[in-house]
């Protein structure tokens, strides 16, 4: 079954941190079809590990879009800040 949040299917995911304990922090990208058309979005988003070994997830700072090349565009710009800012602070 496909991972979704809030209707949206979760359709590209690109892991940016994972700490000791398991913990992963990313960016997802998001796709809903809707009686008025295909909308997109980007979240970041922090998952867990659960016990049964799969992970309980929770997403904040949505952008939405109605137009797919924009989503993707916000997803990879996204991922690049979190990358940036993971090699700023293990530089110091």
């Amino acid at each position: 079954m496909p991972e979704k949040n809030e209707g949206y299917e979760i359709i590209a995911r690109e892991v940016y941190s994972t700490s000791r304990l398991g913990q992963q922090d990313s960016i997802v990208l998001g796709r809903n079809e809707t009686k008025y058309g295909t909308m997109f979005v980007t979240w970041d988003c922090t998952g867990w590990p659960l016990k049964n070994g799969g992970m309980k997830f929770d997403y904040y700072w949505g952008h939405y879009y109605d137009e797919e090349a924009k989503a993707r565009a916000d997803y990879h710009r996204r991922l690049i800040e979190k990358y940036e800012r993971e090699a700023t602070q293990s530089e110091r």
